[in-house]
């Protein structure tokens, strides 16, 4: 298992061949990037999702988004969040949104308001009964948090609670 925060997948080329040769069942990433409408083109700048499933060889992949951002004057759209890949088939998924609202921002700089950007933990429990929760948390500089890094933190906690089955945790 692997879980990476892909920097708004700032990380290119290496990383879905890492992915690969590291034959991983499961991999959980944070701030992954795709598209529904240009993923062919987008996939030429950064290694979205789908690259990454196609490369590696994952049949099953759960994506969460937490925000959209349009380019080129509108006319094409990706998505940013968290998503879980796996070798081993999902039985269940689920999505829980802890804090802010999901919205499409005109740039990806319109995207960095880091308070009122959509926050979700998403679980998807595998073929094996385990669960896997993935969690990007909410960020602030103070590596103890706030209170409202807390309050989500907290709301985690309860959606894996909800689930009494053995649970690993992902997050970045």
């Amino acid at each position: 298992m692997l879980q990476i925060n892909t920097w708004n997948d700032r990380i290119k080329d290496g990383l879905s061949r890492f992915i690969l040769d590291g034959k991983f069942d499961v991999v959980c990433v944070q701030e992954a990037v795709w598209s529904d409408d240009c993923n062919e083109y987008l996939e030429l700048y950064v290694d979205t999702v789908d690259k990454i499933a196609r490369m590696a060889g994952f049949d099953y992949v759960f994506k969460t988004s937490h925000w959209g951002t349009k380019a080129l004057d509108g006319s094409v759209k990706f998505e940013v969040g968290n998503a879980i890949l796996s070798r081993i088939p999902f039985t269940k998924t689920k999505e829980e949104k802890v804090f802010g609202e999901y919205t499409v921002a005109g740039a990806i700089s319109d995207c960095n308001n880091l308070t009122t950007r959509c926050c979700k933990a998403q679980k998807a429990v595998l073929d094996n009964e385990i669960a896997i929760v993935n969690y990007h948390g909410y960020y602030v500089t103070d590596p103890l948090g706030n209170e409202t890094s807390v309050g989500c933190m907290r709301k985690v906690a309860s959606f894996i609670k909800s689930d009494y089955r053995s649970t690993v945790m992902c997050g970045g």
